[in-house]
């Protein structure tokens, strides 16, 4: 369990005249710890403990989603102690498509050199969903957003050089489009925060329909 504030200590509350709730982000995503906390919110970061194991008739555009509020149901009974006056908790999740199938993270280093292989001079899709619970309400509300991305045309030598990085461990796809594995975008359509991993408008709309004023 992680506490974040602005200030960049592990400590602290929000200083604002806004009066905000604490979220519970249900994620172990540096990345997406770094995103609420440049965004200024006050948070508690927890884990999910949780397969990702899909059904094979859900189609590919429901499947983040569907991991995503699995992941707020897998803490949303079990939350730490310093989190139990939160009232949201909020959760990401992100694959990638290409020609009719879906990927998550790469098991081995194997299987990220075959995904960059793939992605190399051609077009897929990144597809990112935020969910937010209201522990109030006990209303989960949930938003897709797809981007498009091509990537240039990759020699063995590049994809090595990448995989040697390891930014490929751990996420969808087998790389990190905020790293190094920026030098292989050649055009990007859509949302940067989503191809990210977290969609920042779609998590502001949600919050603010439901009385979380960011600004």
């Amino acid at each position: 369990m992680d506490r974040a504030s602005p200030s960049g200590g592990e400590g602290g509350r929000f200083e604002s005249s806004i009066s905000r709730d604490m979220i519970v982000l249900a994620s172990g995503s540096a990345r997406r710890k770094a995103i609420l906390q440049a965004l200024g919110i006050d948070f508690i970061a927890q884990t999910p403990i949780c397969d990702e194991n899909v059904d094979p008739l859900l189609p590919i555009e429901k499947i983040p989603g569907f991991l995503s509020e699995k992941k707020i149901i897998s803490v949303k009974d079990r939350l730490v102690p310093a989190a139990e006056k939160a009232k949201f908790i909020v959760a990401a999740d992100t694959i990638v498509a290409f020609e009719g199938k879906y990927y998550g993270k790469p098991a081995n280093r194997d299987e990220a050199r075959n995904l960059l292989r793939m992605w190399s001079g051609k077009n897929h899709g990144v597809l990112s969903a935020i969910s937010v619970y209201n522990r109030s309400t006990l209303q989960m509300s949930t938003h897709t957003v797809k981007n498009d991305i091509t990537f240039v045309k990759l020699t063995d030598r590049e994809i090595e050089s990448y995989l040697d990085t390891n930014e490929w461990i751990g996420v969808a796809g087998a790389y990190r489009i905020q790293g190094r594995a920026a030098f292989f975008v050649k055009k990007i359509i859509g949302n940067w925060t989503a191809a990210v991993g977290l969609p920042v408008a779609e998590l502001y709309t949600i919050l603010h329909q439901q009385g979380y004023n960011l600004l």
